[in-house]
């Protein structure tokens, strides 16, 4: 990770800024739950008016604080794992161009040329979401666990089985995963080397009349992409709906 951080040193305050609006709007989100509990258990049952407008004036004020929060964290997460990945793929361009001879035969054009598109996008994807759901997901449980417990102490023991449970059907399920994702990245430099030798020889292949035999090189790497995408996403979407449930 050492090598990373030095490509975000331009973007401190981004990657500073986000995880503290995150905080800011879990706080809000979290904290609704329980004026609403006081507005029905203390401001309906005592039919207190001036006390149900002051907690729901408060309960607007969290929302449009968490709305701004919200709001700040996107463009700072955005900004930093933009900024990020640019000053990488610049940084790896640069060491691509100082390559000895014995580096240009290690990696291919086709290789290079997926690190510095597919690759860097996925990083920046990965940057995004930890900025925004890495500490949100764990505050939101352990807060979402202590309201629940101080609400209803009887639900502990739900909470207690449930939480392990799927845990361990979502580690099982990225373990299944994630050598899926490892073959998406090989499928897809094969594809960029299919496409890479149909345009540098283009007029070889037009000289030939080759086109056909290209298209079903072409369709069967395609294809094979496909197939292995549809695998990775499917797990993608059974780790969401088990998060979910």
């Amino acid at each position: 990770m050492n090598q990373y951080f030095r490509f975000a040193k331009n973007y401190k305050k981004a990657f500073l800024l986000a995880p503290l609006l995150v905080i800011v709007d879990v706080f809000c989100e979290i904290v609704q739950p329980v004026l609403m509990s006081k507005i029905v258990d203390t401001g309906i049952q005592h039919k207190d008016i001036p006390y149900i407008i002051q907690v729901g004036g408060l309960m607007v004020g969290l929302s449009l604080l968490a709305i701004a929060a919200n709001v700040g964290n996107i463009w700072y997460s955005s900004q930093g794992s933009v900024g990020l990945v640019t000053e990488l793929r610049k940084g790896s361009f640069s060491k691509i161009q100082e390559f000895s001879f014995a580096n240009i035969d290690r990696f291919n054009s086709a290789s290079l040329t997926t690190r510095l598109t597919n690759d860097v996008n996925v990083l920046q994807q990965v940057v995004m979401m930890a900025l925004r759901l890495l500490i949100r997901g764990p505050l939101m449980l352990i807060f979402a666990v202590v309201i629940a417990l101080r609400i209803a102490p009887g639900l502990g023991l739900i909470i207690a089985i449930a939480i392990p449970v799927l845990s361990t059907c979502i580690f099982f399920l990225l373990r299944k995963g994630i050598p899926y994702f490892i073959q998406m990245q090989g499928k897809l430099h094969n594809l960029n080397g299919a496409v890479q030798e149909n345009l540098i020889n283009v007029r070889v292949i037009k000289s030939f009349v080759r086109e056909g035999f290209e298209k079903k090189k072409f369709a069967v790497s395609n294809e094979s992409l496909m197939d292995i995408s549809i695998k990775a996403s499917s797990i993608v979407a059974l780790t969401c709906l088990r998060c979910n449930w």
